[in-house]
C-alpha cells in the first residue's frame, strides 16, 4: 500500500530511531548487570578477609614514618615518607596516596584495606569497559575480567598496604585506556576532555608504580585498531593530525616520566 504525503518514510525513520534507543537501552542494562556481577564477586571474596587484616612487614615502616613525623600535615607526612626511604622519590603519587590514607584512617587497618578493595574493584570495572569498547563481545569480556579478578598472582596487593599503590596504578591505567577510547568517539571539547583525562591518568599511574608503564606503549596500537573499526563501521573520519597525536602522545608522556624518575633516583642516590 502506498502512503501519501511522505508519511511512510517519516514513520519508518521514527521506528528506526525508536529501535536504536531501545537497543542502546538494552546494552546499557546488560553493561550495568555485568558490572554488578563483577562487583558482587569481588565484594564477596574480599569480605571474607578484609575485616581480619592488619599491617604487615613494610606497612610498619610506613606507619612509623607517619606516626613520628614532626609535621602531621599532608605535606609534612609526604616529606616524612620520602625521608624514611629516599628511593620512593620516584613515586610521588604513592607518597600522596599513603599520606592521605593515614590522615583519614590513622592506625586503623580496616580503612586502608577497604579503600584498597574499592580501588581494585574500580580497576576491574574500567577493565571491563575497555574490553567491551574494543571487542563488543559481552561474554568474552566478562569472562576475562572475572578470571583476572580471581588470579592469585597478585594476591599480596590485596592485603599488603605498602603495595597498595600497585592497584592504584592498575586502576589509573585502565581509566586512561578508557578515556583514550572515548576520545575517539567524541568531538570538540569533549574529545579534548577525554584526552586530557587519559594523559593525566597516565602520569598518575606511572608516578604511583612502574609495572604498567610498558602497557601504555601498547595503547596507541589499540587505538589504531579501534579507530579503523569505527571508520569501517560508522564511516567516522579522523584527521591526520589527530591520528598522529594518538601515536605520539603516550610515548612522549612516558619519556617525561622516565626523565623525572631518572633524576629523582639520582637525587636519592639510587643510581649514579
Amino acid at each position: 500500500m502506498v502512503q501519501r504525503n511522505g508519511k511512510a518514510p517519516i514513520a519508518a525513520t521514527g521506528i528506526n530511531r525508536s529501535r536504536g534507543r531501545s537497543g542502546r537501552g538494552s546494552e546499557q542494562r546488560a553493561f550495568s548487570i555485568d558490572l554488578a556481577l563483577v562487583a558482587t564477586i569481588v565484594v564477596l571474596g574480599s569480605w571474607l578477609y578484609i575485616p581480619r587484616l592488619g599491617f604487615y612487614s613494610d606497612d610498619w615502616w610506613v606507619m612509623r614514618a607517619f606516626r613520628f613525623a614532626p609535621d602531621q600535615s599532608l605535606t609534612g607526612l609526604i616529606s616524612a615518607f620520602f625521608a624514611s626511604n629516599p628511593a620512593t622519590l620516584v613515586r610521588p603519587v604513592q607518597a600522596l596516596y599513603a599520606a592521605l590514607l593515614y590522615l583519614i584512617f590513622g592506625v586503623n587497618p580496616f580503612g586502608y584495606h577497604l579503600v584498597n578493595g574499592l580501588i581494585l574493584l574500580s580497576g576491574l570495572c574500567f577493565f571491563y569497559a575497555v574490553l567491551r569498547q574494543l571487542s563488543q563481545l559481552r561474554m568474552l569480556s566478562l569472562a576475562v575480567v572475572v578470571v583476572y579478578a580471581s588470579l592469585p598472582h597478585y594476591s599480596t596487593d590485596r592485603f599488603w598496604y605498602a603495595a597498595a599503590q600497585a592497584n592504584l596504578s592498575m586502576t589509573l591505567y585502565f581509566f586512561s585506556s578508557y578515556c583514550d577510547l572515548r576520545e575517539l568517539r567524541s568531538r570538540g571539547v569533549r574529545a579534548l576532555a577525554w584526552k586530557a583525562g587519559a594523559v593525566l591518568a597516565l602520569f598518575a599511574s606511572t608516578l604511583a608504580y612502574e609495572v604498567f608503564m610498558p602497557l601504555f606503549l601498547l595503547n596507541p596500537v589499540l587505538l589504531a585498531f579501534y579507530r579503523k573499526r569505527l571508520q569501517q563501521r560508522d564511516g567516522t573520519q579522523y584527521s591526520g593530525v589527530r591520528a598522529a597525536v594518538s601515536w605520539i602522545l603516550n610515548p612522549a608522556a612516558l619519556g617525561i616520566v622516565v626523565l623525572f624518575k631518572t633524576r629523582s633516583a639520582k637525587l636519592a642516590g639510587v643510581v649514579r
